[in-house]
């Protein structure tokens, strides 16, 4: 009977490092997953851009990185109308050739993108200006290149 009391009093103190001990790294890794989000800082993405939308989605407890997926929606430029449907069409800006400028902006985008740092907080990520799809990574043949 005292061996079973003994035993008994070790799984307990067990159970109990145990339970203390999953919920310490399990915070620690909320905690570097958090901070993460935050160095990113996709918020402040093209802030002086009307319309841009950004949307993530999280990643699970087990994954390293914090997020599962990014899409990045940027609208047009060149003028606010450009985008809009027949009700907006007159609102757009002819003093700006959007044509090249939206040209130049897809391969600046294209140029500037870092897919190495890209790939260290997500699985996934769409980059679309206008109704183009710019970035999309990884692609089909599952390269980040």
């Amino acid at each position: 009977m005292k061996i079973l009391d003994k035993m008994g009093w070790k799984v307990f103190v067990v159970v109990v490092i145990g339970v203390a001990l999953s919920a310490i790294l399990g915070y620690r890794e909320y905690s570097r997953k958090e901070l993460m989000k935050q160095e990113l800082n996709l918020d402040g993405l093209f802030i002086n851009i009307k319309g841009v939308n950004v949307k993530t989605v999280s990643s699970n407890l087990f994954s390293e990185k914090p997020y599962k997926s990014i899409l990045i929606k940027i609208p047009s430029i060149a003028s606010e109308g450009d985008d809009a449907t027949k009700e907006g069409g007159d609102k757009t800006n002819q003093i700006i050739d959007r044509e090249k400028l939206n040209k130049g902006f897809e391969s600046w985008l294209k140029n500037i993108f870092n897919s190495d740092f890209a790939k260290t907080y997500t699985d996934d990520i769409d980059v679309w200006y206008r109704d183009h799809k710019i970035i999309d990574l990884p692609n089909e043949e599952g390269s980040w290149k």
